[in-house]
């Protein structure tokens, strides 16, 4: 493979990277990983239930925002949530990374 192709493979993987995660590793994750599909739906049951929560994620700091006790109580745990689901997509992306790698080497007569 010569310099050129890897160039246009690396460019058009950055292009698509966000797209090509959240339409396979997240969605893939939800299917087939119980863990973090337990957590995907509790966080959304949290931000339907409570709209501070989405309005939190948007807001851009200027006006000041009041929580109830129980709004304090749910963003903490949809926090909570959030982190634990991003460990588990931070390892999936590692081991795919790691797969995609191996499959490129191996295509492409490095290894």
């Amino acid at each position: 493979m010569n310099e050129k192709n890897l160039y246009s493979i690396v460019e058009l993987i950055k292009k698509q990277f966000t797209e090509l995660i959240e339409s396979t590793v997240y969605a893939q994750l939800r299917d087939s990983n119980y863990e973090y599909r337990c957590l995907w739906e509790e966080s959304c049951e949290l931000s339907d239930k409570y709209p501070i929560i989405s309005k939190l994620q948007e807001w851009d700091g200027e006006d000041p925002i009041t929580l109830t006790a129980e709004e304090g109580k749910a963003f903490s745990r949809y926090y909570d949530l959030k982190l634990s689901m991003t460990g588990i997509e931070l390892m999936e992306l590692y081991f795919r990374g790691h797969r995609d790698c191996h499959a490129f080497t191996n295509q492409t007569g490095v290894v």
